[in-house]
Order: C-alpha cells, then structure tokens, then sequence
C-alpha cells in the first residue's frame, strides 16, 4: 500500500463514528508503529490536518473546533516538489515580481509540502544561481497585461516606443505568441494600425490595456531566421571557424535548421539560415579572428567593413614619436 493510500484510508478511519487508536489503525493499514506515526505526523505538519489525540477513547480525531480539513487532490514526489520549486526560483530569475502575487501562494504551499527533512537539495535560491545576460526593465504589469491577453486571445491597445528612431505611437495589437530571448521579453503580434505582423519588445511598451475584442489568429507562426528576428529566412551565412573555437561551435546551435562540419584542417564550417544579418553580424564579430564569412558576399563585405572601422578606433602612436617623448621626459627631469 503507498502512503496515499494509507493517507485516504487514516482520513476516512478519523471521519467514523469512533475514533480510531493507535493499534486500531495498525491492524487497519497492516503497517508497523513507526509507520502510522510518519504518516499521522505528515498530515499534520504537511498537509496541515488538525489530528488531536482525544484522551477520553484513547484515539485520533480530526479537531472539531478546526476548519473542516481534506486531502489534496493530487500528490506529488520529493523530486516533483523540487522540480516544482525550481521552477519557481527559475521565474523570479528570468523577471522579478512577474506573477508574484499569482505564484507565492502556491510556493508557501508547496513549501509546506515539501519534506523538511530532505536536505540533498537544500535550499534552492542557495544551490540555483543565474548570471542573467545584460537586460533592459520591463514593466512587470505591462508584461502580465499582453501574457495573459495573449492566452485569453483579447487584443490589446499599447503605447509604444521605437528606440531606434525615438517615437512613441499608439497601436492595437493581436498578440499570438510570447518570445523569451536572452533576457528580453517580445510578443509576435498582429498589429491592426500597421496591419501586418510586428515582433514588438515589451520594455518598450509604455502602457497596455485588454480590450473586449477577441484576438485575431496570427498565420506563419513557423520558421524563423537566426535570433530574434523574425521572418523566413532568405540567406544563409557560411562561417569557418579556427579549430579552437570551432570546438565549442560543435556543441553549439545557432539555429534549429544549421549544418556543422568538420573540416580535414581541424577548421569548422558553420551554415546558418537567417532573415536579417544585424543580430547575426554582432554574434560573428564576437570571435574576432577566430572566424572568417566566406558568403554571402554581402554579408562577408559588412563584416570586414565593421573591423576595418574598428581598427582605425585604435591606431598605434608610431614607435619613433614614443621614444622622442621618453627621451624628453629624461631630459626634463
């Protein structure tokens, strides 16, 4: 018999007429002593049953002057426990405060269910750390706002800021799916005052409102090109790598649809679909001489345009002018 099992069979034994002893209970579940003493103390300091021990008929009862007590619907593992508050710890990583008010009833719940004497995982905001990449403030209110616009499919009218040219614009939007991307949350939407399909960054919106319009469908919701950038992708990028950083390109995925080989030289050729070559320009430039964009030809040209310009940023001082100012230093001392 598991413990839930016996735990029905202990709470339909205290809801009879009599309350059951000790060895009542012991015949009943055909378990040791030890056992129906675990699991009398579980309900209490777990689930919170309010069993009291009733000296008169030397039994358990459930205390009668307590909220009336039932056991949970469903039943949960010490690794479904921790799972389940990982999970939670992983939410406040990912954006403080979003849900909180929604998520810490049922983290002191689970808390409460969990097993206080297992401690091989300790405390999980101890034992689980996140190094987030750089991000920008989001709006926890805005961001539930379109979270749950987009799962109850309402429309929503958002005030929003385009950085790049500085403008602020009032739109009516169809949000279809959520994107979580390296630290940044954006909605895939429908936007009716463009009308056509935006990916719009949250922290950039400014204020949100549901309204009572349903949400219309989004199509293509399919492949995209590399990063954040949406859209089938129309090129592909393809990057030879040096042997030492081609050992961690092999173990890395750029995009779902890549090719990865391994050249005779030790050398890596990456090939990477995409639809716009800006955020896959600025991961490129990230391995420095480490790679080089044999096509397209475009995108080698922007590249190597990039580096030259950023060569000039650091021009040396000629060796001769150094040493004329060392030299004078000397003679001025």
């Amino acid at each position: 018999m598991s413990q839930a099992e016996r735990l029905h069979q202990i709470d339909r034994l205290l809801r009879g007429r009599t309350a059951p002893t000790k060895r009542h209970l012991i015949d009943a579940l055909q378990v040791s002593e030890a056992t129906i003493k675990r699991d009398v103390e579980y309900m209490r300091s777990r689930l919170g049953a309010p069993i009291e021990w009733d000296r008169e008929t030397r039994g358990y009862r459930y205390d009668p002057a307590k909220p009336a007590f039932s056991l949970p619907g469903f039943w949960l593992t010490s690794a479904e426990i921790h799972a389940l508050l990982l999970l939670s710890h992983v939410i406040d990583q990912m954006q403080p405060g979003f849900l909180r008010d929604q998520i810490e009833p049922f983290r002191q719940r689970i808390k409460q269910i969990a097993n206080p004497q297992n401690r091989a995982l300790g405390s999980i905001t101890d034992r689980v750390y996140f190094i987030p990449n750089p991000f920008r403030l989001t709006d926890t209110k805005h961001l539930e706002i379109i979270v749950y616009a987009t799962l109850l499919r309402r429309r929503v009218e958002i005030c929003y800021e385009s950085r790049g040219r500085g403008v602020q614009t009032r739109r009516t939007i169809s949000p279809a799916r959520l994107v979580y991307y390296r630290s940044q949350w954006y909605v895939d939407a429908w936007c009716h005052s463009a009308n056509a399909q935006r990916r719009f960054a949250i922290d950039a919106v400014l204020s949100a409102r549901t309204t009572s319009e349903a949400a219309d469908e989004l199509p293509g919701l399919g492949k995209t090109g590399y990063g954040i950038f949406s859209g089938t992708p129309t090129s592909t990028a393809v990057l030879k790598f040096t042997e030492k950083a081609g050992r961690w390109i092999r173990a890395t995925e750029w995009h779902p649809d890549q090719k990865v080989s391994l050249m005779p030289d030790g050398a890596v050729h990456l090939e990477v679909p995409y639809s716009n070559s800006q955020e896959l320009s600025m991961e490129i430039l990230r391995y420095g001489s480490d790679v080089e964009v044999l096509a397209p030809a475009d995108l080698r040209q922007a590249i190597a345009d990039t580096l030259q310009d950023a060569a000039g940023l650091y021009s040396r001082p000629q060796r001769t002018n150094v040493s004329a100012a060392r030299v004078g230093l000397k003679q001025a001392g």
